[in-house]
């Protein structure tokens, strides 16, 4: 019989100590939302990694799991809360080769962010004194043909709109401010109210076993990165999502296989 040193993210329960970013993913995909499957790695699993029965349910996790890469994500106690959210501060890796050694070794370095100089940094400017207790999310990859972020409420002015971005390939560029993403305002009937093409010259990529900053073709530098059909749906995931987690959300999104999918969602935050 499986122990629960590693929960599948569609099993999380409220008592379980896996962060509210796996917390709040596991919710969307209980609720039938496109969000890629994966497993929660809790707290007091991620602090005894090095054990020989956590690479056992590694194993069995990632076998059950069946992708051949995944994206390892830190989901500490505390982050993508409605009061600060800690976006950049704690790592994230992709893409990780799902075999037991490889995502081991991505865990290590999400557990180590915790105590890194600049969530120490974040830490002490907040004024909180306690450290911070990490778990992580597993989830197979996603490889997108577009991707970006939305909020589904504008983050300064709270006026209800939906606000999206959009690049060619994975989201770093969008999220990092490296490329001018297309950019998109939508009313809460879905009527577009704006709509800004971007020249995006840049984009990031999958390059054999890793990703890496790609020219985007010059045929596409200037094309819309989200068609009219896969924008509507995206403001309708958003809408559900504003809807189950009750209030304003900051997504991050991905378009792969004609399909929009939901990479996260937290609280908007200032």
């Amino acid at each position: 019989m499986r122990s629960v040193a590693i929960i599948t993210l569609g099993r999380v329960g409220a008592s379980d100590e896996v962060g509210s970013k796996a917390a709040t993913l596991a919710r969307l995909l209980g609720e039938g939302l496109r969000v890629p499957r994966g497993f929660c790695v809790p707290v007091p699993t991620l602090d005894d990694v090095e054990s020989e029965g956590v690479a056992e349910e590694l194993g069995l996790a990632l076998a059950e799991l069946g992708a051949g890469h995944v994206v390892v994500r830190s989901s500490a106690l505390g982050e993508d809360g409605a009061a600060r959210s800690f976006a950049g501060v704690f790592a994230s890796v992709m893409p990780v080769k799902a075999d037991v050694e490889c995502v081991r070794a991505a865990l290590r370095q999400v557990r180590a962010s915790a105590a890194s100089p600049s969530a120490a940094a974040y830490r002490s400017a907040l004024g909180y004194r306690e450290d911070t207790r990490m778990a992580a999310v597993v989830q197979e990859m996603i490889v997108p043909v577009s991707s970006g972020v939305m909020f589904t409420a504008h983050p300064v002015t709270g006026k209800r709109q939906f606000l999206v971005e959009s690049s060619w390939g994975f989201c770093h560029t969008v999220v990092a401010g490296g490329s001018t993403p297309d950019r998109f305002t939508v009313d809460v009937s879905g009527r577009v109210l704006e709509q800004v093409v971007a020249g995006k010259e840049r984009m990031v990529g999958l390059v054999g076993e890793d990703i890496a900053v790609l020219p985007v073709d010059p045929a596409s530098r200037d094309t819309v990165s989200l068609s009219a059909g896969d924008l509507q749906d995206l403001v309708r995931l958003g809408g559900e999502c504003e809807a189950l987690l009750g209030g304003p959300q900051d997504i991050e999104w991905a378009s792969a296989d004609g399909r929009m999918w939901i990479v996260q969602s937290r609280p908007i935050t200032v």
